[in-house]
């Protein structure tokens, strides 16, 4: 009877009565299951002869009644006949008579208990529908279980039960059964364990069981994982009955770690109440979780675990996890503490730590180490992944058993942000797999302000890891044994299958998403529900008080041991006086440097290698160093060419390399090179591995047998993807300084799609977090006619970014002057011409005493350029890398006689190369010409004229009546609907908007408001888009009303502006910037009466969408004249907050802009700055007041094309009681001003102006303020540069006329290297046909765009405004 579905195979076709539907059947979202219960306590009544070993005699004599019921004795007929029809084992039973005489005749009189034929059919239905029914709360139990520890909400976003469940008796006619067989008993299938040792149970308790192992407090997703033997396993940990059980003492474990989680919370709160520190309040079960985990995870033989986590709680974390001292933690609060580290630092919720202590509980040394991480949330992800990789592979850990990655995870971001998507599909490639990553997952079922269902399209944030047969363990964090439980099985999950696995911590948060902000604004009925939740230590100690396993002293004197631990390390903190960030290192390499973290010398030995070496790597390169191995046919040419160039002694670009890696291997140097089919090559020049044409998948690399003993080397083609290929390879290098990590792009322009980790780790990670990390960027780059793709890999880009100052001359007579320009720059950028030099930088890079990120823009044409290739000569011992290769021609030999010296770099434009071009160009002249306006996609039928320009070359003006200003401000300042109920602090909020109004007045969110409102009224639809738009990052834009009384009613005043309106569209994005900025540019493309803007959340955050803005949004008009009115909000400015959220990297766009500097435009021309507009292929503003915004919205529809708007908008300014406009600035007649002049006593006599100062954005009013403190309002002259690009020639050139004696400085408060100062200093050279210098006043050159540290940060502040009004800052360079 154990096999029905067997038996009813063998009988006849399935026809059960009712196919199992697995559709939902919408109900109240209360009562989803039946009543829950902890324990299993309801044993089933069993007959002693179903069981044991009498249980398979009675299966064959079932099997053989139901092909012949004539088969068997009388009294097994009987049995079985009753038991088909309904009666329990112990009734079905009749005793067979004695034999007698008579007893034969009795035995044929006896007859069933019940009357009914043998119903087969029946039978098998029932069993098949038990089944079907077990099946259902397997796959969908979960949708049921209570995970919302407030009660509120549906983890699965879906308050439905399915059909299939059985929430109420009604439901099992679902299953062709009723409630008269609640007490039936049935045999249980092999895929259920809800048995435990008993083989069949009633109907009733089957549900229950069910109910108790899928839809309580776990909910448990694997019935999509096609392993059967993980589903039994998962089945197994979670069905058998009394599966959760814990000890007193592992509860008094618990309890002990739940008071350090809430406790240190608690703490830092009571001292620093106003300072952000990102609190895990609300889920603070994840530090017993996490250390649940380690604690499982060493037992089964892990010693080394590698974390990576967002802000939540990772001051925590690192407390109470990684055990960081937390005197070095509290001292991080105070803001006069001094940074003693060369670099930036970074805000202490950023910083990783490394640790090497006993684990308490296995009694085993344990590794920890949290790697550092940016505000980009799952950025560090494949960063973790990668540092996981090589921390196994230099162990010999080739199955991941005793090195292991813990990934921590937001809802949000898990489920908004791709990079979490590209890091699972490496969680199974042969040269990526860790063998296990545990996911947990931060759930507090909401993001910044945004809601779930906003954010998502799928039921849970963690379907993605659906997609590589993760299981995923949804608990309900307020449950601590439910957590406890399902991390113990977590880990075991990864030390048995060596497979990711994903907790969901369904929890919410108790603040906002950081400490002052208000989160009730936009969700109430949440938040006033935490307000009322008892914290989860408060109701786990109390049930262990009533269960008598801790009493109440036992419990506070936990409480107040820890808080004496606190209060003592307070104390010490207060002697800290100087910050050290490497004492926050993640990745430390013991023995590289001297101990105080220095190099061990500032020499690097001569790259070069002797002839033999080279000879027998290049023989090695061109040929098979294995027998019966066939290569292909072309291969075998290559090869050959390459032997002939080794016999040459010469190389060309795939042999310099390959004797680079060859010899470095010999040293005992591992290489790794990784990414888009590196190992043949794009370009089929370098052939790494070789394939045989015989064989199926059978493969050699010739590079692992150059050397007896020589270190291995790694080549791997990697997924297609950019981002996480690269994070991952960063994390790699991150391990050992004693491997060359090399990632070679497809084409070189590719690697933005990997931006967030250029800007976030690579190029500031020395500075951000005293980590030195040696890998290389190979950039496939150069202009071959191949069109605007693939030819440039953005050399500017990363040269931007260096944190050198062009302007200061560095002592050339230092000793060793180039190791030390090494040591002290961000990272290292070349671009070699030759094969020979590229060998030598390739070597270099490990051969230096210290660690720097190499870039290198590598060739294409030239990979076989007959004249590109190097001698022997020039790669033996004494030779070296070349910075640079002066001439060696008949003009060096007359040095004299020349008349011009030209520089250049990378491929030389050779008589052949122009002979093919010349051919080319001959060609094309029979060639008609290319319209590309006939190729265009998205058409404006109307809006330009038959031929394709403009209407008009006019812009009129964007001011306003009054009356239409106070209209809107008024309803921006009210609440348009009835019987709505606000929070009180947005009706103050409302309320000190009508105060403005009421005095013509207007602060940042009224003059969007304005702006907005009136377009709406001229019949511009309006579409804001981003994350947390709808109330605005810090809380100023508040375009969405949530009622405080009724959940989800909301209101959006921007709608009842006017009768006929165009409508309004405002809504929070998921946690996406690529996805939602480009899906913004497609709902830009369709119609030029639209006005769509696309919302940074804080402005550095565009870089994950650097693809979109590179590839589309740029060159866009260019590429496939295509027009696009979008517009770009990014939040911008140097607030002391950090390295992140700092800078939206002004000085990116603005190098991207397509004027020419060095050429003065034609000032004269009628509609001058109209038509500088329509040649530009962007506008970039960055606007210092209010009213000034408000035009540059309107104009962007006003004018008669459309250009996309880069706008970086304020932070801090959004409530400067400065940042005010009058109505007057934006009334009829008024316009945008692309330069606001000095208006004060200094433009009254210009005669007398010292210094012009020339700023743009937010610092003007830090200026504004120290010229006023120093009472230099006459001597020193401001203005104001509102538009960026195009650049304002004609206005700047009036302003320099007005002062002639002043000097003319550009003051930034971005450091020199990035802002605006490379992009304006040119051209207001040009402005005045380079009369005067233009002087800087700002910070130094910097690899990151901000310090870390509060202190340092106001110091450099100072700084600029000391040399901005020090009159004579500037003479000694003069």
């Amino acid at each position: 009877m154990f096999h029905l579905r067997t038996c009813a195979a063998k009988l006849r076709p399935l026809t059960a009565s009712q196919t199992v539907k697995t559709f939902s059947q919408n109900r109240p979202a209360a009562a989803r299951t039946f009543g829950q219960i902890r324990c299993y306590t309801a044993p089933v009544a069993a007959e002693p002869f179903l069981s044991g070993t009498s249980s398979n005699y009675v299966e064959e004599m079932y099997y053989a009644w139901l092909e012949n019921p004539k088969s068997v004795h009388k009294s097994w007929d009987i049995f079985f006949r009753n038991t088909n029809a309904g009666a329990p084992p112990g009734t079905a039973y009749q005793s067979p008579l004695p034999l007698s005489p008579g007893s034969l005749s009795a035995v044929a009189r006896a007859g069933p208990l019940v009357e009914a034929q043998p119903n087969v059919d029946k039978l098998v239905e029932d069993h098949l529908a038990v089944q079907s029914l077990i099946r259902a709360y397997q796959i969908r139990g979960h949708h049921v279980a209570q995970l919302d520890p407030l009660g509120i909400l549906d983890a699965d976003l879906d308050s439905s039960v399915p059909a299939d469940i059985i929430s109420s008796t009604d439901k099992l006619g679902f299953y062709g059964l009723d409630e008269s067989d609640l007490d039936k008993v049935f045999h249980l299938p092999t895929t259920t364990f809800i048995g435990g040792q008993e083989s069949a149970l009633p109907l009733r308790e089957i549900i229950r069981r069910l109910e108790m192992a899928y839809c309580q407090h776990i909910g448990v997703e694997f019935m999509f994982i096609n392993d059967l033997e993980q589903c039994q396993w998962i089945r197994q940990k979670f069905e058998t009955p009394g599966v959760m059980q814990f000890t007193n003492e592992e509860k008094r474990t618990l309890l002990a770690r739940l008071v350090r989680s809430t406790r240190f919370e608690e703490f830092l709160q009571r001292k620093w109440s106003s300072e952000k520190r990102f609190g895990l309040e609300g889920c603070e079960v994840l530090i017993p979780a996490l250390k649940t985990i380690i604690d499982k995870s060493s037992e089964n033989g892990v010693d080394y675990v590698i974390m990576g986590m967002p802000h939540r709680g990772r001051l925590n974390v690192l407390a109470n996890v990684i055990r960081k001292e937390l005197e070095q933690i509290f001292c991080q609060f105070d803001s006069k503490l001094e940074a003693a580290d060369e670099g930036s630092g970074d805000v202490k919720y950023h910083l990783g730590m490394y640790h090497r202590r006993i684990n308490r509980v296995t009694d085993r040394n344990i590794t920890l180490s949290l790697v550092a991480n940016p505000s980009h949330l799952e950025a560090a992800d494949p960063v973790v992944m990668g540092k996981t990789k090589a921390e196994q592979f230099y162990c010999g850990d080739t199955e991941g058993k005793k090195v292991m990655s813990i990934l921590l995870h937001g809802d949000a971001a898990f489920a908004g942000q791709g990079i979490v998507y590209e890091t699972f599909h490496l969680s199974d490639l042969p040269s990526y797999t860790t063998h296990g990553t545990v996911h947990v997952v931060v759930n507090n079922q909401i993001g910044f302000t945004t809601d779930p269902r906003m954010a998502r399209s799928s039921p849970y944030p963690t379907d993605v890891a659906r997609v590589v047969n993760a299981p995923i363990f949804h608990v309900n964090s307020d449950d601590p044994e439910a957590v406890m439980y399902v991390c113990k099985v977590a880990a075991e999950w990864r030390s048995t299958f060596h497979k990711d696995v994903v907790v969901d911590l369904v929890c919410y948060r108790r603040n906002g998403h950081n400490e002052m902000d208000e989160p009730m604004f936009t969700q109430p009925l949440m938040y006033k529900q935490i307000r009322k939740q008892k914290p989860v230590l408060q109701k786990y100690a109390e049930l262990l008080v009533s269960q008598g396993v801790v009493n109440q002293p036992e419990y506070e004197e936990e409480i107040s041991k820890y808080d004496k631990i606190c209060e003592e390390a307070f104390a010490r903190s207060k002697d800290e006086k100087i910050l050290h960030i490497k004492h926050w290192l993640d990745s430390p390499w013991p023995g590289f440097f001297t101990l105080d973290g220095q190099p061990r010398s500032m020499t690097c030995p001569s790259t070069g290698l002797t002839e033999d070496i080279l000879t027998h790597i290049g023989n090695v390169a061109s040929s098979v160093p294995v027998e019966d191995f066939t290569i292909h046919g072309g291969l075998s040419r290559i090869l050959k060419t390459r032997g002939e160039l080794v016999k040459n002694r010469t190389v060309d670009w795939a042999l310099a390399e390959y004797m680079a890696f060859g010899s470095l291997l010999k040293e005992g140097i591992h290489i790794r090179l990784s990414g888009q089919d590196v190992e043949r090559g794009t370009f089929s020049h370098r052939h790494h591995v070789l394939h045989d044409q015989n064989v199926d998948k059978r493969t050699c690399i010739p590079m692992n047998h150059l050397w007896p003993n020589q270190a291995p080397y790694t080549v791997c083609n990697s997924s297609l993807s950019e981002y996480g290929v690269l994070g991952f390879e960063l994390g790699f290098a991150m391990a050992s300084p004693n491997a060359l990590v090399l990632w070679e792009a497809q084409f070189g322009d590719f690697h933005n799609t990997a931006q967030c980790i250029i800007d976030q780790f690579i190029c500031p990670g020395q500075a951000k977090w005293v980590r030195q990390n040696g890998i290389v960027l190979l950039l496939p780059h150069g202009m071959e006619g191949m069109g605007p793709e693939h030819s440039s890999a953005r050399p500017e880009r990363f040269l931007q970014m260096c944190n050198d100052d062009p302007d200061v001359l560095p002592d050339l007579k230092e000793a060793n002057f180039d190791i030390n320009q090494l040591y002290d720059c961000n990272w290292v950028v070349v671009n070699c011409s030759t094969p020979g030099n590229f060998f030598h930088v390739l070597r270099r890079q490990i051969l230096l005493p210290f660690r720097k990120p190499l870039i290198i823009f590598t060739p294409k044409s030239l990979l076989r350029h007959p004249e590109a290739r190097s001698n022997f000569d020039e790669m033996l011992p004494g030779t070296h890398f070349q910075r640079v290769i002066p001439e060696d021609g008949p003009a060096a030999q007359n040095p004299g006689n020349v008349k011009r010296l030209l520089f250049c770099t990378g491929k030389e434009e050779i008589s052949k190369y122009d002979k093919i071009c010349e051919e080319a160009f001959a060609r094309s002249k029979d060639e008609k010409i290319l319209h590309i306006k006939h190729w265009l996609d998205s058409p404006w039928p109307g809006f330009f004229t038959l031929d394709g320009q403009p209407r008009s070359m006019t812009c009129p003006s964007t001011g306003l009546t009054e009356d239409i200003l106070t209209h809107i401000g008024n309803v921006a300042s009210s609440v348009p609907v009835e019987d709505f109920t606000i929070h009180g602090g947005l009706s103050r909020i409302l309320k000190t908007r009508g105060e403005l109004v009421k005095n013509r007045t207007v602060d940042w969110a009224l003059a969007e408001y304005m702006a907005f409102g009136s377009l709406l009224k001229e019949g511009i639809h309006i579409r804001l888009s981003g994350q947390d738009v709808e109330r605005g990052t810090f809380s100023h834009r508040h375009h969405v009303l949530h009622d405080q009384n009724v959940d989800k009613r909301t209101c959006i005043p921007m709608n009842h502006l006017w009768p006929n309106q165009a409508p309004y569209t405002v809504c929070n994005s998921s946690l996406s910037e690529y996805g939602v900025l480009g899906f913004e540019l497609g709902f830009a493309m369709a119609s030029p009466n639209a006005l769509v803007l696309w919302e940074a959340q804080f402005g550095d955050f565009h870089n994950t969408a650097q693809c979109i803005i590179d590839q589309f949004i740029c060159p866009g008009q260019a590429k496939w004249v295509r027009q696009n009115g979008i517009v770009l909000l990014l939040p911008h400015g140097m607030e002391g907050m950090g390295p992140e959220h700092s800078s939206a990297r002004p000085e990116r766009f603005l190098q991207m802009c397509n004027d020419d500097p060095d050429v003065l435009p034609d000032l004269k021309e009628a509609n001058f700055d109209i038509n500088q507009l329509y040649d530009c292929n962007w506008v970039v503003v960055n606007c210092s007041t209010p009213g000034n915004f408000f035009h540059v919205l309107r104009r962007q529809i006003l004018l008669p094309f459309r250009k996309p708007l880069i706008i970086f908008t304020p932070k801090s300014l959004l409530r400067h009681p400065e940042a005010r406009s009058n109505f007057d600035e934006m009334l009829p007649g008024t316009h945008f001003q692309r330069v606001i002049p000095e208006d004060g006593p200094a433009a009254q006599n210009p005669g007398n102006v010292k210094r012009l100062l020339f700023c743009t954005g937010k610092v003007y009013y830090d200026l504004t303020r120290e010229r006023k403190a120093r009472d230099m309002v006459e001597q020193v002259a401001i203005t104001r540069i509102e538009q960026l690009s195009p650049f304002p020639f004609d206005l700047l050139l009036q302003e320099v006329q007005k002062y002639p004696s002043a000097e003319l400085a550009w003051c930034q408060e971005e450091h020199k290297n990035q802002g605006y100062y490379d992009y304006v200093k040119p051209r207001l050279r040009t402005t005045i046909s380079r009369a005067k210098p233009v002087w800087y006043a700002g910070r130094d050159p910097a690899a990151a765009p901000a310090t870390g540290n509060k202190k340092t940060h106001l110091t450099e502040l100072q700084r600029l405004l000391d040399t901005a009004f020090d009159l004579d800052a500037f003479k000694n360079f003069s």
